[in-house]
C-alpha cells in the first residue's frame, strides 16, 4: 500500500465566533475532524492475480468497444475505447469482488457509501490516445459518485505512455503493476497520459 498526502494541518472554526452560537456551540475545545487521505490516491498492489485479469480481458474484449466520451467534458479531452460490463452471471464474481474492495479502502477515507451508480467499464488505450485532466464528478448521476477505482489489467512492459497521474501528486511507483488498484475521491484532478507504444488495458469503477 502507498499512502500519500501533504502534511496534516491542524485547526478549529474561525466563523462563526462560538460565542454567537449559542445554545449549540461547541466546546471551546473541538477541532474540526481531519482526514488527509482525501487529498491523495491509495495503491495497492496484488489485488487481482493474473488470471482474474485475463478473464476480466477476455470478456471485455468480446464487447462493443464505443468511442469514449466524457459527459461535460471540452471535445477531444478524451480519446480511448470502452465497453461497459453489465452484471450477469459471468460478472457477478467481478463486481462482488469491486464492491467488497471499495468497502475496505473507504476505511480510509470514510466516506457514506451505497453502492455501484455505474456499471464497470472496460477501457483501453493505444498509440495515440488519453485522457486529459479530468475529474470523476459532474453533473447528474456523475454528482453521487465518492470514490473511483482503476485496476490495471495490462503489464507496464507492454506499453509506453498512458500513465494515470493525479495533479497535486507525486509518482506512484506500482500503478503499472498488473493486478493493481489506485482508489481515490472522484473529485481529484487526473488524467492518463498520450500513450506512444503498445495498449494499455483497464477497469474502471
Amino acid at each position: 500500500m502507498q499512502v500519500k498526502f501533504m502534511e496534516d494541518q491542524s485547526g478549529g472554526l474561525i466563523y462563526p465566533q462560538i460565542e454567537s452560537m449559542g445554545a449549540h456551540s461547541p466546546s471551546p475545545d473541538s477541532d474540526l475532524r481531519h482526514n488527509g487521505h482525501v487529498s491523495a490516491p491509495l495503491v495497492f498492489t496484488g489485488i487481482f492475480s493474473a488470471q482474474e485479469c485475463d478473464a476480466i480481458i477476455d470478456y471485455g474484449s468480446r464487447q462493443i468497444l464505443n468511442v469514449g466520451r466524457m459527459m461535460y467534458g471540452r471535445r477531444g479531452v478524451r480519446r480511448s475505447r470502452i465497453a461497459w460490463l453489465t452484471y450477469r452471471a459471468d460478472t457477478g464474481w467481478l463486481y462482488d469482488k469491486i464492491w467488497h474492495t471499495f468497502q475496505a479502502v473507504n476505511r480510509w477515507f470514510d466516506f457514506n457509501l451505497l453502492g455501484l451508480v455505474d456499471e464497470l467499464q472496460y477501457a483501453t488505450y493505444e498509440s495515440g490516445d488519453n485522457f486529459d485532466w479530468h475529474l470523476d464528478t459532474g453533473g447528474g448521476q456523475t454528482s453521487t459518485r465518492k470514490i473511483s477505482m482503476s485496476v490495471q489489467l495490462s503489464e507496464g512492459a507492454n506499453y509506453a505512455g498512458g500513465d494515470l497521474e493525479f495533479s497535486g501528486c507525486s509518482d506512484l511507483e506500482p500503478r503499472r503493476r498488473r493486478g493493481t488498484i489506485i482508489a481515490f475521491p472522484s473529485f481529484l484532478s487526473h488524467r492518463v497520459t498520450p500513450v506512444t507504444f503498445g495498449k494499455r488495458t483497464s477497469l474502471v469503477a
